[in-house]
């Protein structure tokens, strides 16, 4: 069965500029794109009751606005389709997001979702800013974001074939956990259908700025941590890059240190990446915290796309079991060292620290398929 990604339209120029990425990936995946057009209800009219129009004017607007949604469409798939893009199309009655993320759910054969991020507000647009949030909280399939060149487009976006965006380096931000890396999956497949090479990012700590004069014990000790903690991701890119080269995929590596988010953007610049994919919603703790809130910085800031892909805890909670309870052990001694020399100024105490484990319900209005 032919592979579908879901293009959110809402008549507006803004909402089309994820057009002509969402065509780059369909035929360069061999998927088809679903264009989908909520037409929400009248103002004034309650959605739930919008079925059974309550007088003649609401019954004609209500025709009127689906007869121009659906013209849309057609004249949209069109255009795709003289370029060479296999396009289905899908009208329905409701909430914008609730809608979008209902036929991701009832279609297995749905591989993502590509939309704009930020959208004026008005009758016949939504807000695509709140809509995208949305469907990023709540959507089974990954979610490719695009942000719009201008505000308020004045042109049509070009659809042709030539001119569609090309991707030659895809940047995949990781952090030495499974989790994160359920993003090299969607990555690959993409770095493989485009010929594009990957870039992998990992972010350590960085060291806190110290005051002139003796540094104490506890200080040591953190810095001790922390070059554990570049050697361990450092040899983790190196092992993670090691296997996608053995699938015959260019791939680099760069070590940075600072703000993961920030980072990542500067990566993201000085590579000339075109496209960042990167696992969100991450388990709660700090180490694991990253995952949704630097997903969201790096979302809210990035001027080229981002896909998100949205990981499975269960999948991944057994085997990072063993590194939960090695950082929490190595945690807990640091912990008591620390209070040990409180309590005993001057005390040596030589118990070596492991080290971190390097594992790693709308209404359908009408459909058509060109």
């Amino acid at each position: 069965m032919l592979r579908q990604i879901i293009v959110p339209l809402d008549g507006s120029r803004l909402a089309e500029q994820a057009l002509p990425h969402a065509a780059a990936i369909a035929q360069a995946t061999g998927s088809a794109l679903t264009l989908i057009r909520v037409v929400t209800a009248p103002p004034g009219v309650n959605p739930l009751i919008w079925a059974v129009p309550i007088d003649s004017t609401t019954w004609i607007y209500n025709k009127k606005m689906l007869g121009l949604a659906q013209d849309y469409l057609a004249s949209t798939a069109g255009r795709l389709e003289t370029e060479g893009t296999s396009v289905r199309t899908r009208l329905v009655e409701g909430e914008a997001a609730e809608q979008i993320i209902l036929h991701a759910e009832q279609n297995a054969e749905t591989a993502m979702i590509v939309m704009a991020t930020h959208g004026r507000s008005g009758l016949s647009r939504w807000l695509l800013g709140s809509v995208a949030e949305k469907i990023l909280q709540q959507s089974p399939a990954p979610l490719v974001l695009i942000r719009p060149a201008a505000d308020d487009p004045e042109t049509e976006v070009s659809l042709s074939a030539t001119g569609l965006p090309t991707y030659h380096t895809i940047l995949v931000p990781l952090d030495g956990s499974l989790l994160a890396e359920q993003a090299l999956e969607k990555a690959q497949m993409l770095a493989a259908a485009t010929g594009s090479s990957l870039l992998l990012v990992s972010v350590a700590p960085a060291a806190d700025d110290l005051t002139a004069g003796r540094r104490s014990e506890i200080t040591r000790r953190i810095e001790v941590l922390r070059e554990r903690e570049r050697k361990r991701l450092a040899a983790y890119l190196a092992d993670v890059a090691h296997d996608i080269e053995d699938a015959g995929i260019p791939v680099r590596t760069r070590l940075s240190h600072g703000d993961p988010a920030e980072e990542i953007l500067r990566a993201s610049i000085s590579a000339g990446a075109d496209l960042i994919v990167m696992a969100t919603h991450g388990r709660s703790g700090l180490k694991r915290l990253w995952l949704g809130s630097v997903a969201m910085k790096v979302t809210h800031t990035a001027e080229l796309p981002v896909l998100l892909v949205g990981v499975q805890v269960p999948a991944a909670e057994a085997a990072e079991e063993k590194v939960e309870a090695s950082s929490d052990v190595q945690r807990q001694q640091l912990a008591d060292q620390t209070n040990e020399g409180k309590s005993r100024p001057g005390a040596q105490n030589n118990r070596s620290q492991p080290e971190p484990l390097a594992e790693r319900s709308g209404k359908a209005i009408g459909s058509r398929t060109y």
